[in-house]
């Protein structure tokens, strides 16, 4: 202690000793290293809590869009009960050529423009029974109503404006036996028969609880992702633009800091499997992904709240550039996702496209009700989707109403979704085997039988 005494009071008398002019440089230099060192260790400091900021607005997000609030699960436990009724119509404005719903094998190379169908079907999945009630206003023909009751072994149909009875028939190899009937012989290949029989879960059940699922991506994510997310967390890097933004949320804006993630693009192809169907798969499939990696630019508020997230995505088809430019909104007030607007730039060597969709979740007195808007804006403004979904949170009771306007159909309807309140029975009248008929029968059952339906 003596010894650092002395040390200070040699400093005082050479600080003394220097002239006024060389203290006040030493001091501008002292303050000069000490405000640069501040600067370097905030800047540090700074860069080491960018990830974890991160990380925090992340789980918010995902924590809002696993919430009970925004979920689906009523109505998935619905579906996955199978214990369903479902009912309906559909206005149609176009040519159907491969076929529509249950009763596809008379109406698959019908034209139905201009066209109502109305439909009542019931499940029960666990015992394999469908049960549907169409009633078809056809364009060209008329009227047309089509009972049809389906189980394992057995399809049975009845068609007033054909037959009085109803036609039982083995659903299993269904062209063959036609085409080693007395009714062949007749009608030949004015009745389309599928190629395969007609399965209870070839039946269109819609809505599909794999298809609701894709709605709930977070979830999904969540789920699949279950202890890899450290590991996944690793591979991400995220650096803080410099700049500030502002971001109109609600009518105000908000100053956001920038942060660009580069993400592995596992999760592109993941997000993909998951939310495209087998067919749309298969498109994807000739994409050619040159980067390893996937760029995110999030723009985020002081209280770690996602406001908007962009990306663009560069694949190439066969060789040819693909640019896919995606800029989601997060608008909601109270909750994020109660609002969300996506803009979407597709472009290739000849065309350019531009989507905006947007999305909006109310709940009113027990009721869930979500607003989807699909405008094509570019290169002409049209609304191509609108749709109404009311569920009721309790017991998952849906019913939505849709307009579609697409370069191939053009329709709007209702599809109301809720639990079946009794078993399903079998049709009760009188039955006739219509592909066992031999010639005695035939003739009886011909009597009544209406061909010109398939002139």
């Amino acid at each position: 202690m003596k010894g650092m005494g002395r040390k200070m009071k040699w400093i005082a008398r050479k600080w003394k000793q220097i002239s006024a002019s060389k203290r006040i440089v030493c001091l501008i230099f002292i303050g000069a290293a000490v405000i640069l060192g501040i600067t370097a260790g905030l800047r540090v400091w700074d860069k080491s809590r960018q990830k974890p900021r991160v990380l925090t607005a992340l789980k918010k997000l995902a924590q809002e869009a696993y919430s009970q609030e925004h979920s689906f699960a009523p109505l998935l436990q619905i579906l996955e009960e199978g214990e369903i009724e479902q009912e309906g119509y559909v206005n149609l404005t176009f040519s159907l050529k491969n076929g529509w719903g249950p009763d596809s094998i008379w109406l698959g190379q019908m034209d139905l423009a201009g066209s109502f169908i109305q439909y009542q079907l019931k499940t029960q999945q666990k015992e394999k029974i469908f049960l549907a009630d169409t009633k078809y206003q056809i364009a060209g023909i008329g009227a047309l109503d089509i009972e049809s009751y389906l189980t394992e072994e057995t399809l049975i149909m009845r068609i007033p404006q054909m037959h009085s009875s109803y036609l039982r028939m083995n659903g299993t190899d269904l062209k063959n036996r036609y085409e080693h009937s007395l009714l062949y012989d007749v009608l030949g290949e004015k009745l389309t028969m599928p190629e395969t029989g007609i399965l209870v879960s070839s039946t269109p059940v819609f809505p599909k609880k794999k298809d609701l699922e894709k709605i709930e991506v977070i979830r999904a994510f969540l789920e699949e992702y279950h202890g890899r997310l450290g590991e996944l967390w690793q591979q991400i890097l995220v650096k803080k633009e410099g700049e500030i933004q502002q971001v109109s949320i609600g009518g105000c804006y908000e100053d956001c800091n920038i942060f660009h993630l580069t993400l592995p693009m596992e999760l592109v192809r993941w997000y993909l499997n998951t939310c495209l169907s087998d067919t749309q798969k298969e498109q994807i499939a000739l994409f050619d992904w040159e980067s390893e990696t996937w760029d995110v630019l999030l723009y985020m508020d002081d209280d770690n709240h996602i406001h908007r997230m962009e990306t663009l995505l560069e694949p190439k088809i066969k060789g040819n550039p693909y640019w896919v430019k995606i800029v989601c909104f997060l608008k909601g007030e109270e909750r994020l996702l109660d609002k969300i607007q996506l803009e979407l730039q597709i472009k290739n060597q000849t065309e350019e496209k531009n989507f905006r969709i947007d999305l909006e979740n109310q709940w009113q007195q027990g009721e869930r009700r979500v607003y989807l808007i699909v405008n094509q804006i570019e290169p002409k403004n049209i609304e191509r989707i609108h749709a109404n979904l009311v569920m009721d949170t309790s017991t998952g009771e849906s019913c939505i109403e849709y307009k579609v306007c697409l370069p191939l159909l053009v329709s709007d309807g209702e599809h109301v979704i809720r639990r079946l309140d009794q078993s399903i029975k079998e049709p009760d009248g009188e039955m006739v085997d219509l592909f066992e008929l031999d010639l005695m029968g035939f003739l009886k059952f011909s009597k009544d039988f209406n061909f010109t339906l398939f002139q």
